[in-house]
């Protein structure tokens, strides 16, 4: 037994170093696997403050959210459809107001404080959309000018030009209010926009009317045609026509739309006549135009053929201190006023079709007029109350009187025949659904 004891303490050793060198194996494959599954895992926890990385860009703050429009129901009410209301300490000045089938807009002026009209206290032009019922539904305050010269629905979008004390601006708005695109220019005090099929033409004052074709809210062209009230355009696709009225009289200019300069093409003048009313229409195929004069002997209305240069018919309708004439494509609406308003619808072979000569007694001002395919709505004041007048092309009328008193309103219509007023009162402007 004692010759087996070396032996046997030489496996023993053998054995025991097998062992040791089995655990220094294992060991570090153990501690690579625990560091992976630590990675994908919870056991492994990186050091809180690795060393900075001087090529690491810092993440910039996130932007602040853009917090959404609260619409603003109507209020109901035992006279109207509705009745709305926007509030704006100083006083609201109603500029314009635009419908179409998405909603209509009204731009307006303010330094409201408080509410939907918060601006802090600076003037600012802003643009209110109304839906159908009665409800705001968006807002949008332009940043761009605080004196309104004036705005136009356009193929681009609402078109508002306005100026400051440096500068001249034309803010085009999608219809929904969240988009505007702003077109800055030198400073101009006065402004008309007209709409194009594509675009809009802007016309400024001064010596002559400098003209800017503008589409994409890029200005494609500019040039001038003479001075004075540019009354309508037409786009007859190879050139612009402007009816331009004068202090002795009216010209109609046909301008180049293909020359960068708005090149003047053919000028005529029609004198001694005031132009009221102008609008083409298409007899037996040949394009032809009606136009409402006033001169010494009274109101009259006349068909031109497409050059202006000859006058074909021509049919009075009395003397008038003053006169407005409106078109519906069927018929013309003609308001003669002096003692009293008196009012007449001619069709368009220029028979008279109907004639009132004390419908609108006592009127002081008529604010607006909305021509549709059967007849036309007016909206006017007599006395200090405002009153709507609904005439069909065969002089049938429906008046209501409304219980509002104003110095300037603005009226809607939709195809379904509901009809809206706006106007500003008491520091507010206010809408009821008619």
């Amino acid at each position: 037994m004692k010759k087996q004891a070396p032996k046997l303490i030489a496996i023993s050793l053998l054995i025991t170093l097998a062992a040791l060198m089995a655990v220094a194996a294992w060991i570090p494959e153990k501690e690579s696997t625990s560091s992976l599954a630590g990675e994908q895992g919870n056991e492994f926890k990186p050091d809180p403050d690795p060393p900075a990385d001087d090529n690491e860009q810092e993440t910039p703050p996130a932007e602040e959210p853009v917090v959404p429009f609260t619409p603003i129901p109507p209020e109901a009410s035992a006279l109207y459809r509705y009745t709305q209301s926007l509030w704006a300490e100083g006083g609201v000045e109603l500029n314009g107001v635009h419908q179409t089938s998405e909603g209509t807009f009204a731009v307006i002026t303010h330094s409201g404080k408080e509410g939907a009209l918060n601006v802090g206290g600076k003037r600012t032009l802003s643009v209110v959309k109304l839906e159908s019922d009665g409800t705001v539904s968006a807002l949008k305050h332009l940043a761009g000018g605080d004196v309104y010269l004036d705005s136009r629905l356009t193929s681009d979008g609402l078109a508002v030009a306005a100026c400051d004390d440096g500068r001249s601006y034309i803010h085009t708005l999608s219809l929904d209010l969240k988009s505007d695109v702003m077109l800055e220019l030198n400073r101009f005090t006065s402004a008309e926009l007209f709409a194009l099929s594509d675009g809009y033409l802007l016309f400024t004052s001064g010596t002559d009317n400098n003209v800017y074709a503008v589409s994409d809210n890029v200005v494609k062209a500019t040039g001038s045609v003479i001075a004075g009230e540019i009354f309508a355009v037409y786009d007859f696709a190879v050139y612009y026509m402007l009816v331009i009225g004068g202090i002795s009289g009216y010209s109609v200019v046909k301008i180049d739309i293909s020359d960068a300069s708005l090149r003047t093409l053919s000028t005529v003048t029609i004198p001694d006549k005031q132009i009221l009313n102008v609008s083409p229409y298409v007899e037996n195929g040949v394009q032809k135009f009606l136009a409402v004069e006033k001169n010494a002997n009274g109101v009259e209305v006349v068909k031109y053929d497409a050059s202006f240069t000859v006058d074909e018919e021509r049919v009075g309708v009395g003397l008038a201190d003053a006169a407005e004439a409106y078109m519906n494509g069927n018929s013309i609406l003609l308001l003669l006023h002096a003692t009293s308003t008196r009012l007449y619808i001619i069709d368009g072979n220029l028979n008279f079709t109907a004639s009132n000569s004390d419908l609108m007694r006592g009127v002081t001002s008529i604010h607006d007029c909305i021509c549709y395919e059967n007849g036309y709505v007016c909206l006017y004041s007599a006395g200090d109350k405002l009153t709507m007048c609904e005439i069909g092309n065969d002089g049938k009328t429906v008046t209501r009187n409304l219980a509002v008193t104003t110095s300037a309103a603005y009226l809607t219509r939709d195809t379904d025949g509901k009809c809206a007023v706006f106007y500003a009162s008491d520091d507010s402007l206010k809408i009821i659904g008619v």
